[in-house]
């Protein structure tokens, strides 16, 4: 066995939405796949699911779906509370972290998370490379590495948990025909302050909303609470626009698939012909790439009755709800350091390799011998360099499912309650 290389038991189906979420849509869900434009029925065991999507599973390590299962457990409790209160603030504290706790865990694991790592190292990588890199020759991550960042950020979910936990919490009731959807990306991320060219949809920027859909008859809103500070705690939906806007965010946040208990999806189709890039299967990074046409369902036109502070009073501001000092202190960690740096090291590599290559290609096109040879000997360490850092991301790959065991699980949930 080669250093690193770990014993796969075989592939295995790991799901990245929790089914006890799933089910509380039905125990039959309708399911509408928006690149084919068709609706299937099926259940929650057969969604939100793919083959070794966690990178699947070996001997050296526990299974993650049983580890996940353990963790999901306490969400299930809590969320089960949620929608028999129809209050957040109505929760005791236990139940208020394990909805946090749920929120957290879900923001990181998802599809789109996996997706958003990809898409933005490709933007950074074809802005740099796009001149001299042909497109058949794309650079990109691997999907090992790309799966390595995604389980050593979920390790530390509950710190997300924390940042969710000072957010403002809004439950929205609805009295409505029409039920709410969920997707395979059910926080679906909203704000209505431009902050162009920046992106506005992470989770401590100022105006952000995430919505979460619980039932078909519920949805939980998680906002920044200064913006949204004077918000109710419940509020009654009675019109079915407002219903529509909030499955029209489910929409748009969904990598693929939109799921509900009927088979209606009522106005998706006039949805999807007014928004064509909500059409595609693929990853919304939407530092560039939000655009709404006149003619679209405009999200800010059905808020008659928002609940913003003055736009003026924003601008300029810092633009996140949290003080750098208190976002510092959450997150201080080392892990997410090398995995940054990880990253820093996988380009420059790339741009050096580049860079020696084109001068061996013109050593020889001239027929330099001396040069050719330095250049290739350069390349060699490129080579070399490479091979060390998919080496560091195999390691990075192994202490984040390390990370998921028992006892350190065990150790982090301990640590949380002190």
């Amino acid at each position: 066995m080669k250093k690193n290389e770990l014993n796969k038991k075989g592939s295995i189906r790991q799901h990245f939405i929790p089914q006890f979420y799933l089910r509380n849509f039905g125990d039959t869900i309708y399911c509408y796949d928006k690149k084919n434009r068709s609706k299937f029925k099926t259940n929650s065991k057969n969604i939100a699911v793919k083959s070794d999507f966690y990178g699947g599973e070996f001997e050296e390590f526990p299974s993650l779906e049983k580890e996940f299962s353990k963790i999901e457990s306490n969400h299930s409790k809590a969320i089960k509370n949620l929608i028999e209160e129809k209050n957040y603030y109505s929760l005791n504290h236990m139940d208020k972290l394990g909805v946090c706790e749920f929120l957290g865990f879900q923001y990181l694991r998802g599809e789109q998370q996996k997706t958003d790592i990809k898409s933005m190292t490709d933007v950074i990588l074809d802005t740099m490379f796009h001149k001299i890199i042909p497109k058949e020759l794309k650079v990109t991550l691997s999907k090992d590495n790309i799966v390595a960042f995604q389980l050593n950020a979920i390790k530390d979910f509950r710190k997300f948990a924390v940042f969710f936990f000072n957010m403002r919490f809004i439950i929205f009731e609805n009295h409505t025909s029409i039920p709410f959807w969920t997707s395979d990306n059910p926080l679906a991320k909203q704000n209505e302050y431009d902050k162009h060219p920046f992106g506005t949809l992470g989770v401590l920027n100022r105006g952000i909303e995430i919505h979460i859909p619980l039932t078909p008859t519920l949805c939980i809103l998680a906002c920044d609470p200064t913006v949204f500070e004077n918000a109710p705690e419940v509020k009654w939906m009675y019109e079915k626009k407002v219903v529509i806007r909030e499955n029209f965010l489910q929409l748009r946040s969904s990598s693929r698939f939109v799921y509900s208990s009927t088979d209606r999806f009522h106005m998706i189709k006039s949805m999807l012909d007014n928004n064509p890039y909500y059409r595609k299967d693929h990853g919304k990074f939407e530092y560039f790439k939000k655009k709404t046409g006149k003619n679209s369902m405009l999200i800010s036109a059905e808020r008659n009755d928002r609940w913003d502070a003055n736009d003026g009073e924003l601008m300029g501001k810092l633009d996140t709800w949290m003080s750098i000092e208190e976002i510092e202190k959450i997150n201080n960690d080392k892990e997410l350091v090398q995995a940054a740096k990880l990253i820093r090291d996988t380009i420059k590599v790339v741009e050096a390799s580049i860079t020696h290559a084109e001068l061996l290609l013109e050593a020889v096109k001239k027929g330099d011998l001396i040069a050719g040879i330095r250049a290739s000997i350069e390349l060699g360490k490129d080579v070399k360099k490479g091979k060390a850092i998919l080496e560091s991301g195999v390691d990075l790959f192994n202490k984040a499912k390390a990370l998921l065991t028992p006892e350190a699980t065990k150790q982090r949930e301990q640590e949380a309650k002190a």
